[in-house]
C-alpha cells in the first residue's frame, strides 16, 4: 500500500508539470497577442498624437486668453487684499461720523424735550394754584 506522503508527492508533481505546461502555452499566446496588437497600438498612439497636436494648435489662442484673464483676476485679488484694511478703516470712520451726527441730533432733541417738559410742568403748577 502506497504511503500517504508518496501519494501527495505524486499529486503535487503532476500538478506542477501541468501548471508549467499551462504557463508555457499562455506565455506563447500572450507574446503572440502582444505582437499582433503592437502595430495597432502604435497606430492608435500616432493618430491620437496628431489629433491632440491639432486640438492644441486650434485652442492655443483660447488657452492664452484664459491665462491672461486668470492673471488679471489674480492681480485684482491681490489689490483687494492689500487695500482691504484701508477700506474697512474708511467705512468705520464714516459710521463713526454718522453716529456722532446722530448723537448731536439726539442731544438737541433732548434739550427741546426737556424745555417742553419744563414748560408743561410750570404750566401744570400754575393751574394748581
Amino acid at each position: 500500500m502506497p504511503d500517504k506522503l508518496d501519494i501527495l508527492l505524486t499529486a503535487l508533481t503532476e500538478f506542477r508539470s501541468d501548471f508549467e505546461e499551462y504557463k508555457k502555452e499562455n506565455k506563447v499566446q500572450f507574446e503572440e497577442y502582444k505582437k499582433e496588437n503592437k502595430v495597432q497600438f502604435e497606430e492608435y498612439k500616432k493618430e491620437n498624437k496628431v489629433q491632440f497636436e491639432k486640438y492644441k494648435k486650434e485652442n492655443k489662442e483660447q488657452f492664452d486668453q484664459f491665462k491672461t484673464q486668470l492673471t488679471r483676476v489674480e492681480a485684482t485679488l491681490i489689490r483687494l487684499e492689500e487695500n482691504q484694511s484701508q477700506d474697512i478703516v474708511a467705512v468705520l470712520k464714516q459710521i463713526d461720523k454718522k453716529l456722532d451726527d446722530r448723537d448731536n441730533e439726539l442731544k438737541v432733541l433732548n434739550k427741546r424735550l426737556f424745555k417742553n417738559e419744563s414748560d408743561v410742568e410750570r404750566l401744570t403748577r400754575q393751574l394748581e394754584y
